[in-house]
């Protein structure tokens, strides 16, 4: 079966609560969305609503296996600050 849940669209596939009770995206305006989902005969599904204290423009989103949800957030166009990779930091320790 196929229900429409947005009228709006969605700029990412869809991510599912661990519970199976919310199903999470990302609407065409880069807004992170919740649709909560009643299971049951029949499947009876929320209106969508923007969650609460997510970041701007997310580009996707994703289920980890804890429940949590990992967004990746598109970045404003400005620099990035420099990412500094430390290796065989281990033997540094207690040298300083």
């Amino acid at each position: 079966m196929e229900w429409q849940l947005s009228q709006d669209g969605a700029a990412s596939r869809g991510a599912w609560a661990a519970d199976g009770r919310a199903l999470y995206y990302v609407d065409a305006s880069g807004r992170l969305m919740v649709i909560d989902v009643s299971r049951g005969d029949p499947v009876q599904f929320g209106k969508p609503r923007p969650v609460a204290g997510a970041p701007a423009d997310v580009a996707n989103v994703e289920a980890a296996s804890d429940g949590r949800l990992v967004l990746m957030v598109r970045g404003t166009g400005g620099s990035a600050p420099p990412l500094t990779l430390v290796t065989g930091w281990q033997a540094m320790k207690g040298k300083e």
